[in-house]
């Protein structure tokens, strides 16, 4: 038999999954009961268990459990940060609002978690589940963020990283934003970044070479173009964004991505794995490739979610509804109808891509290239 410490605070289980146990304690001691007393009650079973565990009754084991639950989800709060040798410039804020976790990165859309039937949380529309490691005391040092079997670990930072952070991310989104001068470069100097570039957790980049341009593609993504700043530093022209290799022994090892105020370092992949994390991303992109039915919603529905959602620090998606016909309009893009298939999903008909709109318009949710990208409403 599972019992509760005196200090609810510090029991290892998570106080919904121990209420969830003590439940079915209950159940099967009534169970017991009924073999006995087919009159038997849930209430005497559930009052002889917390009594078992110390308390006079089930609902002041109830009630000692919630004021754990509470505490539990208040140690949660606090700044996270990936590997900085990995992803510098950037952390996660998880905060409390409403008896609700709210977790949101520099750039990207708050994100309102609910907890799953295993303990961790997830947010409505996306792949990501987050976890929080406990210490003995009860006291969160980490939090855990699994995308599709892909695993990161996120450290606990105090106010004044996070401060450091934050003025590190604003400067680096200024240098990313600033013009830049393209220069020829032989083609022996154009070859040496060729090759594919990826970690673990996450979606790998081609860089190749054709008709002597270099192109760089996430995969599942359409390759874009490359114009040389000096030998190893590359941008995308007419984008916020830019790559940075590093060159040892006249060959590139690892390359650095400037984009959104972030720097994420990703090195070169030496052997090609078949079930690598592309694989996740391919199956996303083909289910975004499959062909929509259009469903008929009410026109009045619509204008909730007409606005401006953020895309990134150079692009906005306008939303807007006319006619009993929903509009989107990318920044520097024509504007096209969208349609929907289901009351909060929409989907394009020029390009395999679809929105998901998250809690009536708060927030919005773009599935394309086999990626979902989060996106806050302005």
């Amino acid at each position: 038999m599972t019992a509760i410490a005196s200090n609810p605070a510090r029991h290892p289980l998570s106080s919904q999954l121990l209420l969830a146990h003590l439940r079915g304690e209950a159940t099967a001691r009534l169970n017991r009961l009924r073999g006995r007393d087919p009159a038997a009650r849930l209430a005497d079973a559930e009052r002889d268990v917390a009594q078992a565990h110390g308390f006079r009754s089930w609902r002041a084991l109830k009630a000692a459990l919630e004021r754990q639950a509470s505490g539990e989800i208040r140690a949660c709060t606090g700044y996270y940060r990936d590997d900085p040798a990995r992803v510098a410039n950037l952390f996660l804020t998880v905060r409390l609002e409403g008896g609700s976790l709210i977790v949101q990165s520099l750039s990207g859309a708050a994100m309102t978690l609910q907890r799953q039937a295993d303990g961790c949380f997830a947010a409505p529309g996306l792949r990501a589940r987050y976890g929080f490691v406990r210490d003995a005391d009860g006291a969160v040092p980490a939090m855990t963020v699994d995308v599709d079997g892909r695993l990161s670990r996120l450290q606990r930072i105090d106010e004044a990283q996070a401060e450091a952070i934050r003025a590190a991310h604003r400067a680096a989104l200024e240098d990313q934003a600033r013009s830049r001068r393209a220069i020829g470069l032989p083609p022996e100097q154009l070859a040496l970044p060729v090759g594919r570039y990826g970690a673990g957790d996450g979606p790998s980049v081609a860089v190749t070479l054709e008709d002597g341009r270099l192109f760089a593609a996430i995969a599942g993504q359409q390759k874009l173009a490359l114009e040389a700043e000096s030998r190893s530093d590359f941008f995308f022209p007419g984008l916020s964004a830019q790559l940075r290799f590093r060159i040892v022994q006249g060959r590139s090892v690892a390359m650095t991505l400037h984009q959104n105020g972030a720097v994420t370092t990703l090195p070169r992949i030496v052997s090609e794995d078949p079930e690598s994390s592309d694989a996740a991303m391919a199956r996303r992109f083909a289910e975004q490739l499959r062909p929509r039915v259009v469903v008929t919603l009410p026109a009045d529905m619509l204008p909730r979610y007409a606005g401006r959602y953020r895309i990134d620090a150079a692009r906005t998606l306008v939303v807007e509804a006319q006619d009993g016909a929903l509009f989107a309009q990318i920044t520097g893009q024509a504007r096209y109808e969208i349609y929907a298939e289901a009351e909060d999903r929409f989907f394009w008909t020029v390009v395999p891509a679809q929105i998901s709109f998250v809690d009536g318009g708060a927030s919005a949710i773009l599935h394309q290239g086999g990626r979902d990208m989060p996106l806050p409403r302005l």
